[in-house]
């Protein structure tokens, strides 16, 4: 095979019209579950902070980072032709598989220096990289890739990790 031969067009598993609907429920779902949580006020101490004092702490924001992109890496590092081929309608050949473990190792790597830096370091880096991350993977994926609907779990995960982050500036 040469580097320029194009690879065949896979049919789509659902019609448009199906992933627009497993969306939309998806959708409905995370707000009815936002909806039922307990709301919680923000602590007296954190009122009287001039800057920071979020409902949530750095701490756990950075927990969600660790496990939503930790989840990413090992599937990268462990299983990288399933990652692949649940997410992106197309065919893994050795060059996709060992960019992508080579992928996976990078992000466990980063999780592993966010885990040894300070708190506020670590929050401020982790926060700026999870914004740059939507944009660049799941956000130009679905614009621009032939997704499956296992991608759809990006419309839970990021949107929890960018909150998480949120919530506790």
């Amino acid at each position: 095979r040469s580097c320029g031969s194009e690879a065949p067009q896979l049919q789509p598993i659902y019609s448009p019209q199906t992933v627009s609907i497993m969306k939309l429920i998806s959708t409905i779902l995370l707000a009815s579950t936002a909806a039922a949580l307990k709301q919680r006020a923000a602590p007296m101490k954190a009122l009287q902070v001039p800057r920071g004092g979020g409902m949530v702490e750095k701490s756990q924001a950075l927990t969600v980072t660790k496990v939503v992109f930790g989840l990413y890496a090992a599937q990268m590092l462990l299983v990288p032709d399933f990652m692949m081929t649940q997410n992106f309608k197309m065919k893994m050949d050795k060059y996709h598989t060992f960019i992508t473990r080579i992928s996976g190792l990078g992000w466990l790597g980063m999780l592993k220096c966010l885990g040894a830096m300070e708190e506020d370091d670590a929050f401020n880096t982790s926060f700026i990289v999870s914004i740059i991350c939507t944009i660049i993977a799941p956000v130009n994926a679905e614009m621009n890739l032939e997704c499956n609907t296992a991608h759809g779990a990006v419309y839970v995960l990021f949107p929890i990790l960018l909150g998480a982050h949120a919530l506790a500036m």
